[in-house]
């Protein structure tokens, strides 16, 4: 194995390396790699020392290279890796053991491929890695208003800000007019730290340095900061939450870390994946790999720590599946501390109780379901499909009721409710649209 000809550090750009947590599927698509092609031993050898080499280069501590150099070379010495006559298998059982020795999820070997090298990527690649992104809206999955005029932006991935900055941009712009607002982070697994960067100007007045990066390699610290200018609304003032699983890593730990450091969120959710360190591939074209290596130690300037290993702690921990209802509570609950006018305070009010009730859902039984069932006036119909109460009306979409006891329902999405009239064991024998501005529709029972 010629060292100095395979030893090609593929030096990806700041704002693209923060946050990588795997290769993107928009790179390996671009990949001809054949995972059934045969390894035989001096192949193995070769490839465990290119790793080795790439980790000594680059890694966050030369202590940690010296300990994955000591282990890769005792697994192939004990025999570990003589099963593995396949290319695909083995760099995924050397991907295995790179991670129990550094714990760290952004190591890794994956199969060569020339786009991972800045400078071969072609405009005809850049165009398709562009068109995959584009399916995926940038990964701004989801821009909604809540009941309470509560404002919810769901983000499956970081995509460099130079292609989904236009997106992050009107996502903010439609959601400029929120009292409060929920980041869901919970499906996003990272990516690229100069949208982070963009993200969080948005949510501070004047610039705020959110991270510093050390290498061990260049003996190198480079600082993000947020920008003095922003396109988009500043949103420094309105309450603020982000949601977070075991699925959120990277760079999307960073955003929930840096605004949590600060007092600027409130982290909801469960304990996030622990991955801080940014990442260089070094690629090996003849042996057919690329290894990912850990290769800067991330510090955030209020904490002086980071992530790495431990995740981000939320501030209110909930499964993550009730995390949007607690966080859509709690800011309710916030903004009604200083609301005054009484429509507002009502909206407020019932907006916290219906996100409490779908939180924990209150049961509704079959005698229930029964009294409240059938027509109301010319337009109503509430009706029982597959475990949903439905308020019906022709040639509009059906409404779901959730229960909040005593015949009220809130409407799903909706900022008025519900109310049945019941006496006794009897049917129900009215219905009625209640408004927070105290007005009402009354709707006699037809059947």
């Amino acid at each position: 194995m010629k060292r100095n000809a395979v030893f090609t550090p593929a030096r990806i750009s700041f704002a693209v390396v923060v946050g990588l947590v795997s290769i993107p599927s928009v790179l390996c698509s671009q990949q001809a790699f054949d995972p059934d092609a045969a390894v035989d031993g001096e192949k193995r050898a070769a490839i465990v020392e290119a790793v080795i080499l790439a980790v000594d280069s680059l890694y966050i501590s030369s202590e940690g290279a010296r300990r994955v150099a000591d282990a890769l070379r005792r697994n192939a010495r004990d025999g570990a890796y003589a099963e593995y006559g396949q290319l695909g298998p083995f760099i995924r059982k050397l991907t295995a053991d790179l991670r129990e020795q550094t714990n760290d999820r952004h190591t890794g070997v994956w199969p060569y491929d020339p786009s991972y090298e800045e400078h071969e990527i072609t405009d005809a690649q850049k165009q398709e890695m562009l068109e995959r992104a584009r399916y995926s809206n940038f990964g701004f999955k989801e821009v909604r208003r809540l009941p309470g005029n509560i404002g919810l932006l769901e983000i499956t991935d970081f995509y460099p800000a130079d292609a989904a900055g236009r997106t992050a941009i009107a996502a903010l712009d439609y959601l400029s007019g929120s009292d409060a607002l929920i980041i869901d982070l919970r499906r996003n697994g990272g990516g690229s730290g100069d949208l982070v960067s963009l993200l969080l100007s948005h949510f501070f007045s004047e610039p705020v340095l959110h991270l510093s990066m050390y290498s061990r390699f260049n003996d190198e610290t480079r600082q993000a900061w947020t920008q003095a200018y922003t396109p988009g609304p500043r949103l420094a003032d309105i309450p603020l939450y982000v949601l977070v699983s075991g699925r959120t890593a990277s760079a999307a730990e960073h955003f929930a870390f840096s605004l949590q450091a600060r007092g600027r969120a409130t982290v909801v959710g469960s304990t996030t994946r622990g991955a801080s360190n940014p990442a260089e591939y070094v690629s090996f074209p003849e042996l057919s790999i690329s290894v990912q290596v850990p290769a800067y130690t991330v510090t955030e300037p209020v904490t002086g720590t980071n992530w790495e290993g431990v995740g981000v702690q939320p501030d209110l921990t909930v499964h993550p599946d009730q995390a949007l209802f607690t966080a859509a509570e709690s800011a309710a609950i916030r903004l009604l501390e200083s609301a005054s006018d009484d429509e507002r305070v009502t909206t407020l009010r019932w907006a916290s109780e219906m996100f409490e009730a779908q939180r924990t859902p209150l049961e509704i039984d079959d005698e229930t379901v029964g009294r409240v069932s059938g027509r109301y006036g010319r337009s109503f119909a509430v009706t029982l499909d597959q475990g949903r109460l439905l308020l019906r009306q022709p040639s509009r979409a059906s409404e779901e009721l959730i229960p909040l006891g005593d015949g009220r329902f809130a409407v799903q999405g909706m900022e008025w409710r519900i109310q049945f009239t019941l006496v006794g064991d009897q049917e129900a024998t009215e219905l009625r649209l209640v408004y927070p501005n105290g007005n009402m529709s009354v709707y006699r029972r037809a059947s």
